[in-house]
């Protein structure tokens, strides 16, 4: 069995790797997303942290698949949250551990998915399932939001996301400050938000604009 280790914080990555060498398992170490790139071709089980120096370790675990089909991903997260958890398995993970797991209880995981095994029992599936569930149904409900945004709209919450106050909008876009606000009230009104900060973060969140 060969695995791959990806994470940055070394006091955690050596002793779990001095474990699995001891049972007889290759270990190749990576501690940021690009270093762990290198490496995928042939590894059976990627162990990945979520948050790296240069990016999010979810990001990883499509290109591993990519290279290694029958692999299988394990992610340590120190997040509780499900809905975070539940986007990891949407992208492949095929199990999920917090970093408050003992080395061993980490070892043991490895050697399971190795092996073909399951780690998330039948109610856990069952509940992952229905948060990506309730997501889907979250971000279409977004995307048909954001698609009755007018192009002028989409503008004015871009200078929003700048930081223009109504005299900054309307000088940008040429416009009157009457207009700038009617806009901004069309904005609030098709997104269904009560301010031009949750406008912002609704459009970020969703990729409609970006800063």
């Amino acid at each position: 069995m060969r695995v791959l280790l990806v994470d940055d914080h070394v006091g955690l990555r050596e002793p779990l790797a001095h474990l699995l060498r001891a049972e007889g398992i290759e270990v190749l170490e990576a501690g940021t997303l690009s270093e762990a790139r290198e490496l995928l071709a042939g590894v059976d089980v990627l162990v990945v942290d979520l948050g790296l120096p240069d990016g999010e370790g979810r990001d990883l675990i499509p290109e591993y698949l990519g290279a290694n089909p029958v692999g299988r991903a394990l992610v340590l997260s120190a997040s509780t949250d499900e809905a975070e958890l539940a986007s990891c398995v949407a992208v492949g993970a095929a199990g999920l551990l917090n970093k408050t797991a003992s080395s061993r209880e980490i070892t043991s995981a490895v050697r399971r998915l190795g092996e073909g095994g399951m780690l998330l029992s039948r109610g856990e599936v069952t509940r992952l399932a229905e948060l990506l569930r309730r997501e889907r149904l979250r971000r279409a409900e977004a995307e048909a939001r954001l698609e009755r945004l007018t192009p002028r709209e989409v503008e004015v919450l871009r200078c929003i996301a700048e930081g223009m106050d109504d005299k900054g909008l309307s000088a940008s876009l040429g416009i009157s400050g009457k207009t700038a606000r009617r806009h901004i009230e069309g904005i609030f009104s098709k997104l269904g938000v009560q301010s031009r900060l949750q406008a912002v973060l609704f459009a970020l969140r969703h990729g409609a604009i970006r800063l």
